[in-house]
């Protein structure tokens, strides 16, 4: 069991999790992501695990649209990215280290 502190909780201390870094990419003629990024060194994409798409809030005024990769880089390396589909940039979602 856990002591009550008498601590009041509030909104305040809540904090985004897991949230999503630009990443630089290159391209393939298809678009699909060849390489990216990582620090100052351009690691070679080895293999497109899956990709996806999703479209949401498209009714709103920030309507989401990306299509996220799942991807293993050189030295078996696993990371998600996706490319945000309204503006064209790229984000790294979560890395498998």
């Amino acid at each position: 069991m856990v002591s009550n502190t008498r601590k009041k909780t509030s909104f305040s201390r809540l904090r985004n999790i897991n949230q999503p870094k630009y990443i630089t990419v290159k391209e393939n003629q298809n678009n699909q992501p060849m390489s990216v990024l990582v620090g100052t060194n351009w690691r070679k994409i080895t293999k497109i695990n899956d990709y996806w798409e999703i479209s949401d809030e498209w009714w709103g005024d920030f309507p989401i649209s990306r299509k996220y990769y799942s991807l293993t880089i050189d030295n078996d390396i696993r990371i998600s990215i996706f490319i945000d589909l309204t503006n064209g940039s790229w984000y790294q979602q979560k890395a498998h280290l």
